[in-house]
Order: structure tokens, then sequence, then C-alpha cells
């Protein structure tokens, strides 16, 4: 297993870490040591990701069994405990007078795994679970067990069970960016309500996207979520729900969830200009070079820094190839006569 671009919550989610974690043999225990030996930078992360393990028990729960906030009491009983010394066999040796600092860190990776995290540990405990992930400035089509079709974009990860029962809501997961193309079931006659398999659910770690049948942009980075309907109707479900109401969009309704505030805004749009990407397009009306910027970050990984804030809030209108950042670079440099210089990875945009 290649471990070397894993975070806390993919460790945590690995299944053969996990069985290491709690059922250690002396095999497995020189497999880790000499990995971890060769990836000191993941060291740290490991140890966080183990000490999760240890201080949850992940039982196979149905989602809709699972009481958040009943959870979120366990863990933080959990994690007022007197710690006991660690075994030999451990990952790392921590010395005693830093374990809390530890114990601190892992607490902040359980707020933002309680929801998404443990219902999407019961969806991989259940087996057959596939996993598509996205490098920079490359984007791939799925097509799900439904027929449905997902054009998942650069740097982006998108999971599902394959095991689609027909009395069971069709669920995935994402983090980065995804177009969805929907395929509707047909409701059955004379039913008050519909059946479940007719319920369509994208997960990302703020909202849950209910669909039927239906065609829109879903992206979720930086601690804001945004969705933008191309057809059809979309209910969205906010996972924090206090204060939070449904929303029920509309074709053209933009919606974007900020983690921060934990507020949901609505407007209109040209719904093209959003999923430009899928057709191999990059549209931009009125855009702020800071948002330009950003996308160069997510999709790319491009560094962009400007010379001063006035640059960032210039904006820009044009169209160009998604493949083709030069010709962007240089009409954004033509447009506001300003100079872009690139270095490896890093662009700087700067007044003449």
């Amino acid at each position: 297993m290649n471990y070397s671009n894993y975070s806390v919550t993919d460790f945590v989610m690995d299944e053969g870490f996990q069985q290491w974690v709690k059922n250690p043999n002396a095999a497995s225990h020189a497999h880790c040591e000499n990995w971890l030996t060769n990836n000191p930078e993941k060291r740290e992360v490991a140890e966080e990701a183990r000490l999760l393990i240890l201080a949850v028990d992940f039982r196979k729960i149905p989602p809709a069994q699972i009481n958040q906030e009943l959870l979120w009491q366990n863990i933080q009983a959990k994690l007022q405990e007197p710690l006991q010394p660690e075994n030999t066999d451990s990952i790392t040796r921590l010395a005693w007078n830093s374990i809390f600092y530890h114990w601190r860190k892992v607490a902040a990776v359980l707020a933002g795994l309680v929801v998404l995290g443990s219902v999407t540990y019961y969806l991989i405990q259940l087996g057959k679970v596939v996993t598509y992930t996205t490098n920079y400035g490359a984007n791939q089509v799925i097509t799900l067990p439904d027929g449905s079709v997902v054009r998942l974009n650069a740097n982006s990860t998108l999971k599902y069970n394959t095991e689609w029962k027909e009395n069971k809501a069709r669920e995935v997961w994402l983090e980065g960016e995804a177009f969805f193309s929907v395929v509707k079931k047909p409701v059955v006659a004379n039913r008050r309500s519909q059946p479940p398999s007719s319920r369509f659910i994208v997960h990302t770690r703020d909202l849950n996207i209910e669909v039927l049948g239906t065609e829109f942009d879903v992206n979720n980075r930086r601690g804001i979520t945004r969705v933008v309907l191309k057809s059809g109707k979309v209910s969205l479900h906010c996972n924090d729900q206090d204060g939070v109401a449904d929303v029920v969009m509309q074709p053209a309704d933009l919606v974007d969830y900020s983690e921060a505030n934990r507020q949901l805004t609505k407007r209109r749009v040209n719904p093209e200009q959003y999923a430009s990407w899928v057709n191999k397009k990059l549209i931009f009306n009125e855009t702020p070079l800071s948002e330009i910027a950003q996308l160069l970050v997510d999709t790319y990984g491009l560094t962009v820094v400007f010379g001063n804030e006035k640059l960032a809030k210039r904006k820009f209108t044009g169209s160009v190839a998604s493949d083709n950042i030069s010709l962007l670079l240089t009409a954004i440099g033509q447009s506001f006569n300003v100079k872009i210089t690139q270095n490896a990875n890093q662009i700087l945009i700067s007044n003449q």
C-alpha cells in the first residue's frame, strides 16, 4: 500500500492500517516501522490516526441510526479518560509529557470526521468500495452502477459502494469537484412516497445533496461547498442542523455553504460557466483574478502570487481551453497590461 499521500483521515479509513493498529503482529510491525523509517514526515500523521482508531469504537451502525450528538459525547468522554503507557510495539514512542498534545490534535480531527467519517467508514466496512482519485490537470469520466455519469475534475476523490440495492438510496462521497448526470429511476405509480432506490445522494463534508434525476456541479474545497444546478431539482440538507434550513434548488441556482459562518447563500447564475470544465473549457464572466488564481491552485497545482491586492480584485472576462493555461495567462497579461512571470509551479502577476 502506498501511504505517501495519506492524510490522517486516509489512514483512519484504510482497512489494512486499522487491522495493523488493532491486531498487530511481528511481520506487520516490521513492515510499518520500515515504511515510517523511510518516510519520517508521515510518522506524526500515522500516530494521530493510530490514536484516533484506538480512541473510537467504529461499529457497523447503519447511517440512519447514527446519533451524531451522542457519538460526539462519547468521543469527548473517551478523550477525558486517563491515558495508559503505550505498548512497546507502538508506531512511535511518545514522550509522556507530549501525549496530551497529540490527543488535542486527534480531537480536532474527530470534529471533522464525526458525520462524514463515521458514515463513510460504515460504507467501507460493507466492502466492495471503489475509489477514484484524479491528479492535478486531469479529469475522469465515471459510470456508476445505475448508469449515472460522474465527471470528476482534477485533484478530486469520489467513493461509492458498488453494491447498490433496490431498497436503498444511491449514495456517493465527494471531495473536490464533480459534475453529475443522474439517471432518474421510475417512481412506482399510486405510491404516496418515492421508493428509497429512486433517491440519489451526494455526501460532502458539509452538505447532503439529494436528487431524483438531474445535472449539477459540486465543488467542495477550502471550507466552502458550492452546488450549481443545470437541470432538474435538488434538495440540500446541511450536516450541521443547528439553525440551517434545507434548501430546494431550481435550474440556474447557485448555492454556497460556508463552514466558517454556517450559512447558505443562493443566487442565480449561468450554469454553463461553472461546468465549462466538463467540455474542456474555462469560461470567465467578470471573474476576479483572485478566483482564477484559486482555480489554478485547485485544478493545476499552481501557486499564484499578486504584486498587490488591487491586481487580485481586477475582473476578467473570456474563454480558453482548459488544457492551455499559457494562453489564459497571456490573455490576462494583455487585458490588464500586467507582467506575468512563471517559475516552475509559481506564477507572479505584477504591474509592468
